[in-house]
């Protein structure tokens, strides 16, 4: 009796685990490509490590234009859809401006 509680729980476990390891691969999966992509939504580029900000700090930065449209975003539908390497252009160009400052 003792032995068939012990590998029904361990059986559970496993399971669990498993489902936790799925999770994590389509974690990475997705970050992967995040990475390799040339358009995404303001949330998806807020999670990118070159991009600091959140993504209401970055809809505020389109409201107030220092970031353009068509340029650096661009309006589909109603969604912006973010340029990554125009969002890239713009932290390199703010931090050599503050570097040289």
């Amino acid at each position: 009796m003792y032995i068939e509680e012990t590998l029904a729980q361990l059986s559970e476990q496993l399971n669990s685990l498993a489902l936790k390891v799925e999770r994590i691969q389509k974690i990475l999966e997705t970050s992967k490509s995040i990475d390799n992509a040339e358009f995404l939504s303001i949330n998806q580029i807020c999670e990118c490590k070159f991009w600091p900000y959140t993504a209401s700090a970055t809809r505020k930065m389109i409201t107030r234009e220092k970031l353009i449209e068509g340029y650096h975003y661009y309006k589909f539908d109603g969604k912006i859809i973010c340029s990554v390497e125009a969002f890239k252009n713009y932290m390199k160009n703010k931090f050599v401006n503050k570097r040289s400052a």
